[in-house]
């Protein structure tokens, strides 16, 4: 019974959050900017400022930290470019600049996984559709 209703808490703080940010645009930007500028420095902002509002595009949420952590080590660079040609030494971006690779990995970094890994048995997975359904 606990993991149902903590699924359904999450489940509801999501719709929540994703109402808060279609329904203030302005005010969930400068919130989510605020807390990334904590997390990567100001002099990163460039790279994790969107042009776009909260949700017009898919929002990526990194709740241990890790990716803020890679981000901001001492072994990493962040550029942020389009991408014009691959070659046999590296990226050619729009800008004109190169960057030099041994190894290009295609990926979006995101792992996923269906109801937070947990056993679905026919009746609980009816169950749950039945929720969203209604709820919707």
């Amino acid at each position: 019974m606990y993991f149902i209703v903590l699924r359904y808490l999450y489940i509801g703080l999501t719709l929540f959050s994703y109402g808060v940010c279609r329904t203030f645009p302005a005010f969930a930007k400068r919130v989510l900017l605020k807390k990334t500028e904590e997390s990567v420095g100001s002099a990163n902002m460039k790279h994790f400022t969107p042009h776009y509002s909260p949700w017009d595009q898919r929002l990526c949420f990194a709740p241990d930290g890790d990716f803020f952590n890679a981000v901001t080590s001492n072994n990493v660079s962040v550029v942020t470019d389009h991408i014009s040609r691959i070659n046999n030494k590296g990226i050619e971006l729009k800008s004109g600049s190169a960057i030099n690779t041994d190894v290009i990995v295609f990926a979006t970094g995101l792992n996923l996984s269906f109801l937070g890994k947990i056993q679905v048995n026919s009746w609980c997975e009816w169950a749950l559709v039945q929720h969203v359904v209604d709820a919707w």
